[in-house]
């Protein structure tokens, strides 16, 4: 047991800071009280104590990661509500970073989209469709392109070849009966499967069609 300086109150030593340079290896005062005298430090000098943290953090930036790391792995519900209220309280200020965030990462979102879209062209292709159904306020449930495969039994619905899994045109695709451009929805009534070429070329004219044969 130890006697806080501070409080007066006798404590076990597991309650007092280590301070080797003290007779026996511990801080005077107790945690609590050390805890209390830095938090009004803190709020009577604000500038001197972000630059204090900030210092530290520069100089110790693996052990701030992987204590922040520690934190959130261990506080993964609370740190959700918290976010979840804040953005319910703060809708506005959630709008204006969010179009801050997008303004100032141009290059690094549309880096991001193209290497999505290279490594998944269905579901980029999917993401459209759905995107335009909704612009045009048609009904859009999720298609999956697999469920078309064997509902169809892979086979084009124009040229009623079979639908080979390989990349560019012979790539399997997802073509609307009518249009999502003329009020048509996105939805397995009004899909059925194609060759990524046929679905392409049955929306070109004559001669754009020549053109591509």
């Amino acid at each position: 047991m130890k006697r806080c300086s501070k409080c007066s109150e006798c404590l076990p030593f597991s309650a007092f800071g280590k301070l080797h340079s003290s007779g026996d290896g511990l801080k005077p005062w107790c945690k609590a009280c050390t805890n209390a005298a830095a938090r009004l430090w803190r709020s009577a000098n604000p500038t001197k104590a972000k630059a204090i943290v900030s210092a530290w953090r520069d100089k110790n930036q693996t052990k701030h990661r992987q204590t922040m790391a520690n934190y959130k792995a261990s506080h993964s519900e609370s740190i959700r509500k918290q976010a979840q209220a804040y953005r319910a309280a703060h809708p506005e200020k959630i709008k204006e970073w969010a179009a801050s965030f997008r303004k100032s990462h141009l290059s690094q979102r549309r880096d991001e989209a193209r290497s999505f879209a290279k490594a998944n062209p269905g579901k980029r292709r999917e993401y459209g469709h759905r995107r335009r159904a909704r612009i045009q306020r048609n009904f859009v449930e999720p298609i999956e392109l697999a469920v078309l495969m064997e509902r169809d039994a892979g086979r084009c619905s124009i040229c009623h070849e079979q639908v080979p899994d390989k990349k560019r045109f012979g790539q399997a695709s997802i073509d609307h009966i009518v249009p999502i451009s003329l009020g048509g929805a996105h939805s397995y009534l009004n899909t059925r499967l194609t060759h990524l070429r046929c679905n392409y070329t049955r929306h070109l004219g004559p001669a754009q069609q020549r053109m591509l044969a």
